[in-house]
């Protein structure tokens, strides 16, 4: 058979339609021909590798099917050949088959098509077995549900054909006097009004309002009795805060995380329950448990026409493996696919015409079909306009393919849809290519005039800072919600490279001077010249030194020695982040050994000038010992600028998935990113070609002449 597998946790490209063993039964199993399976953010979660799978549970995704019993185990009674069926699976819809235990299969509900059924399961067992089997929710008691617009706990885009399962079946089993319903999606007043048409009595607008004053409000300052709350971490204690005595608090999600603080105080007296639950970890005893307890209560309902299953959309498997099968992305199996989750919007709408498209592709995909999968426009010009790229795809070069990409953005993209993280993250890739235009300029121009490989390889080491800090930023920004040692790893980069740095700058001072330490060469006019220490070095040398072969040494190692120790305490301070054991009094260690590290590699750089000052002037030394230092400097102070900012409560989160120490990190990469085009120009001033190029020499003795 046919299934679809994850070659390796990453994003959806890693998803690859592949020839499989069919499934063998057991006993207490049944084979069913998958006719739809429905995408869960647990799948999503499972292709990231951020979800372990339970132990014998089938490697595929596809929690939920619908589809034709095949095959039946020795022990199954109740089901036959030909049966159609709707089933609770442990991993493998995403098949052309799958073996599921039988106490997991539901008959299909009277009045449901077979490929509508595959919406059912996972929603109508996690909604039953947490808001009435564990949390209790009865005639009189109200209900607050996190997650607006769509199935549990998650959001979808589509601003018109969404619902909630959980209000549905809240409403057709309990008389309950209250059903509040607090909305994720953004948008939103016609979400808040469809909520409110499906059955929800009090509609919140996440981001005008506090949900919890909202809740007192309209309980008369009481609270609610139950909360369903996919959000995790950022809402626990505001959750809390919105519960009547003996209210029960159901966790099914930490969409913000797992770990937070909460004061205990809130529990005792008003006697809470904290809860959680999930379906995947449950044994097949358990889940048959919930199986027929929804088949007892959901079903009748779903019978009845109070409930109905909510989908999406359809997506019919032969034309989608027409339209990205060379793509090898994702291919659906059996007739359709059925989405409820915000991952089916973004990959199916927007990565259709924002897929990034490699040469090899190019090959393969004919005009026709490209210009099918991107959006229709007032005129025909990106269709006329493409077909000179396509005249040879098979000698596009790079430069080429990013002018096409360009022009394709350029004429097709429409940047009123993008919401303003979309547009911060593709103004900070326009900085990024910026500063690598202009570094590759400069280095191109030194490796033109290669004059002087001594000198001019310790500029082209410099100059690559800026793109270096660019691009790592950047990065930074693509991952905006990583782990600290994520952040820790990227900040080491960048310092373990300023330390080469500086390194080579001395190098490159010396170079001027026509020192060299390997051959032992210093100039006699310079020998003898004193260097006047200053605190807290007169703790470890003379005040007065003679300038030698022996200091100019020193000199250099006390630049060195920051190479060396900057990546020894990185690959030390991130091991130790990883496994767990790196509290703030070591973290503070960390911190004193690199400033006095970096403290005494720029001490160097200072003496060395102060001393040569003269000699070194037309270098322009200082523009570009600012080209490096300028750098670092305004990464260091923006960063305590932030820290104030945030202190002061200025800068604050807004969004339940990105804490304020996230957002912080992001406001600093955006910034790098566009600073670093700045120094990149800056660069074309202090590190020119002219010295090697032949021009200086001209007109130094074009003025010789004229005199």
């Amino acid at each position: 058979m046919k299934a679809i597998v994850i070659t390796t946790p990453g994003g959806p490209e890693v998803l690859q339609l592949q020839q499989v063993d069919d499934p063998e039964i057991k006993d207490d199993e049944i084979l069913i021909k998958v006719e739809a399976t429905a995408l869960n953010r647990a799948d999503t979660l499972q292709r990231k590798g951020s979800y372990p799978l339970p132990k014998g549970v089938s490697p595929y995704p596809g929690l939920e099917c619908s589809g034709t019993v095949q095959a039946v185990g020795q022990n199954i009674s109740r089901w036959k050949v030909g049966d159609q069926v709707c089933a609770l699976l442990n991993g493998g819809g995403y098949a052309e088959k799958v073996a599921v235990p039988a106490g997991q299969v539901l008959p299909i509900p009277p009045g449901v098509s077979l490929k509508d059924a595959a919406g059912l399961p996972e929603v109508a067992c996690t909604v039953w077995s947490t808001v009435f089997m564990m949390s209790r929710l009865s005639a009189g008691e109200k209900f607050l549900v996190h997650g607006g617009s769509s199935g549990i706990g998650t959001c979808n885009s589509d601003s018109q054909d969404q619902r909630s399962d959980s209000i549905r079946y809240s409403r057709s089993t309990c008389k309950s006097d209250y059903i509040m319903f607090q909305c994720w999606s953004p948008g939103t007043e016609e979400k808040l009004a469809f909520c409110k048409k499906l059955g929800a009595d009090v509609c919140i607008n996440y981001k005008t309002e506090d949900f919890v004053a909202r809740v007192k409000e309209e309980t008369g300052g009481k609270g609610v009795e139950v909360i369903l709350d996919c959000i995790g971490a950022a809402y626990l204690q505001r959750n809390l805060d919105s519960l009547n005595f003996d209210g029960r608090l159901c966790f099914i999600g930490f969409q913000s995380g797992a770990v937070t603080e909460i004061k205990l105080n809130t529990l005792l007296p008003k006697r809470l329950t904290v809860q959680g639950a999930a379906l995947r970890p449950r044994n097949p005893e358990n889940k048959a448990m919930v199986i027929n307890e929804v088949e007892k209560n959901v079903w009748p309902a779903i019978a009845a026409g109070k409930v109905k299953p909510t989908i999406d959309k359809y997506f019919p498997y032969l034309r989608l493996e027409k339209l990205i099968g060379s793509w090898k992305v994702m291919s659906i199996l059996g007739r359709y696919y059925l989405f409820r989750d915000v991952f089916c919007k973004e990959f199916l709408s927007n990565n259709f015409n924002k897929f990034q498209i490699i040469p090899r592709f190019l090959q393969q995909i004919s005009k026709q079909q490209l210009i099918q999968l991107l959006p229709q426009t007032s005129s025909s010009t990106a269709s006329l306009d493409l077909s000179c790229y396509f005249l040879n795809p098979q000698k596009i070069s790079l430069i080429r393919f990013l002018l096409w990409v360009s022009h394709l953005l350029a004429e097709t993209m429409d940047f009123s849809h993008l919401d303003r993280g979309q547009i911060t993250l593709m103004g900070s890739a326009f900085c990024v290519m910026c500063t690598l235009h202009f570094t590759l300029q400069l280095l191109s121009q030194h490796l033109f005039y290669w004059k002087n490989p001594k000198e001019q390889k310790a500029i082209l080491i410099i100059i690559l800072m800026a793109p270096i800090y660019a691009v790592n930023s950047f990065v930074g920004l693509l991952d905006v919600r990583g782990s600290k040692a994520f952040f820790m790893f990227l900040e080491s980069i960048k310092e373990c490279y300023e330390a080469l740095v500086i390194a080579k700058f001395l190098a490159l001072m010396y170079s001027y001077l026509n020192i060299s330490i390997s051959k032992n060469i210093v100039p006699d006019e310079i020998k003898g010249r004193e260097i006047h220490h200053s605190f807290p070095m007169t703790l470890f040398q003379p005040r007065t030194a003679r300038l030698n072969h022996r200091t100019l040494k020193l000199l250099k190692y006390w630049t060195w020695q920051f190479v060396v120790i900057r990546p020894v305490c990185s690959i030390l301070m991130i091991t130790l982040q990883l496994l767990g054991i790196y509290p703030s009094w070591l973290s503070w260690t960390f911190t004193i050994i690199l400033n006095i590290s970096v403290s005494l590699a720029l001490y160097s750089l200072v003496i060395f000038y102060h001393v040569f000052a003269k000699e070194l002037a037309p270098h322009k030394p200082l523009a570009k010992f600012l080209c490096i230092k300028g750098i670092v400097f305004f990464c260091f102070w923006q960063g305590v600028v932030l820290d104030i900012l945030v202190a002061m409560g200025i800068i604050r989160s807004h969004h339940f998935w990105l804490d304020v120490e996230h957002l912080e990190e992001a406001l600093q990469n955006v910034l790098v990113c566009l600073e670093m085009v700045v120094f990149s120009v800056l660069q074309q001033y202090a590190y020119h070609f002219a010295p090697y190029s032949g021009e200086v020499e001209s007109k130094m003795n074009l003025g010789k002449k004229n005199e």
